[in-house]
């Protein structure tokens, strides 16, 4: 027996196992699955071209688009610009080309000089994290709309790449204010693929039933 399925899934049966509640991935892409006993709903997920934000994707293009409008004029040389120009080494229009051509994992790498320079106070890479952390507690808050019929705290696992940094969850609370009272958010504390063992038990133990 077997299915194929996609990393989602892996953090569902993760991070919630037979419970109701959200998860979210927040890593190169975004994603987040509402999962009830009557219905699995996808909030967001359609891939960086159209996505509005709140990926590493999104966050290494804000940033990177910080360094070629410090260039140009129509921005800030911040520490931010100088960490990007200290890794580049490539004139405008080569560097161009390398980032085309490294595509999406390419770009969200440059979202840990975001953090890391926020995390020193730079005001450009702060406005770019609180930009995307906004985006990220809307679909939060899109996400708990389902359950307003709900008394209890609605479980929120988050799993992903971006959930190493620490800021992350320290904007994520200043952003979603009340509506923290309304779920009992949790970074996922085991390895995704647990996920998908689970899942494989669980096609096994139907196999056998059957």
């Amino acid at each position: 027996a077997f299915d194929v399925g996609s990393d989602n899934n892996n953090i569902v049966a993760a991070g919630l196992g037979n419970n109701e509640g959200i998860t979210m991935i927040l890593g190169t892409g975004i994603c987040s699955y509402v999962v009830k006993k009557e219905e699995t709903k996808r909030i967001a997920g359609w891939g960086y071209l159209f996505d509005n934000g709140g990926s590493a994707f999104h966050i290494g293009r804000d940033a990177i688009n910080a360094y070629f409008s410090a260039y140009d004029g129509t921005g800030e040389e911040t520490t931010l610009v100088q960490r990007i120009k200290q890794t580049f080494g490539y004139s405008n229009e080569e560097l161009l080309k390398y980032l085309y051509s490294g595509g999406n994992k390419l770009v969200s790498s440059y979202a840990m000089y975001v953090f890391e320079e926020a995390e020193k106070g730079d005001k450009v890479s702060v406005s770019i994290l609180k930009k995307h952390i906004a985006e990220i507690a809307r679909l939060i808050r899109a996400s708990l709309s389902h359950f307003s019929s709900y008394d209890e705290k609605i479980p929120v696992i988050l799993g992903g790449g971006l959930t190493k940094q620490a800021l992350l969850l320290k904007y994520l609370f200043e952003e979603l204010g009340d509506d923290m009272g309304k779920c009992n958010i949790k970074v996922l504390d085991v390895p995704p693929v647990d996920g998908a063992l689970k899942l494989a038990k669980s096609l096994w133990g139907k196999r056998n039933n059957e």
